[in-house]
């Protein structure tokens, strides 16, 4: 079981890596901040905030504004390789099987709160729980390259370190 689940992880991070590899072009290309502006709300808006716009879920993304593009490349495709313990993703699973993730945003001796996509908090009394686990990795799901050309990442990376009306 152990060396099922290390074989799992270590294939993802090295398709990780050669997905990073693959979109390293993009930032070489010459960006429109404002198409970044709606790549952003499009597709990271739901748990980052970027000044002003978005929700509190993973990282703000206004302290990456001054990172090169090549960290920004890293962040947005392998968020693991340097994801903080406060933005870790975990699961509850309550006694009636009733199933809830995201980050651990409160605990106390009662209960615990996990905050989700769109900020949306849950707080889940600790009596109630039957499992209460984390993934170990970033709540920042895989598979956003399907969503972005590498194009689409230069738009967003622009917008990002030079957003419009800067």
């Amino acid at each position: 079981m152990i060396r099922e689940r290390a074989q799992k992880l270590f294939t993802a991070q090295s398709d990780r890596k050669k997905i990073v590899k693959e979109y390293e072009a993009a930032i070489h290309l010459s960006g429109n901040s404002a198409n970044g502006a709606s790549l952003f709300r499009q597709n990271c808006a739901s748990c980052h905030r970027f000044r002003n716009d978005g929700f509190s879920v993973g990282p703000d993304l206004g302290a990456l504004a001054s990172k090169a593009p090549d960290v920004l490349l890293l962040a947005i495709f392998d968020p693991n390789q340097t994801v903080e313990g406060r933005y870790l993703n975990y699961t509850a699973l309550t006694r009636s099987d009733r199933e809830v993730s995201g980050i651990l945003v409160a605990e106390t001796p009662t209960s615990l709160t996990l905050r989700n996509a769109n900020g949306v908090e849950e707080v889940i009394l600790r009596s109630d729980l039957k499992e209460f686990t984390s993934s170990g990795l970033s709540l920042m799901p895989d598979g956003l390259e399907s969503a972005l050309k590498p194009q689409d990442v230069a738009d967003l990376i622009a917008y990002l370190t030079n957003p419009p009306g800067t």
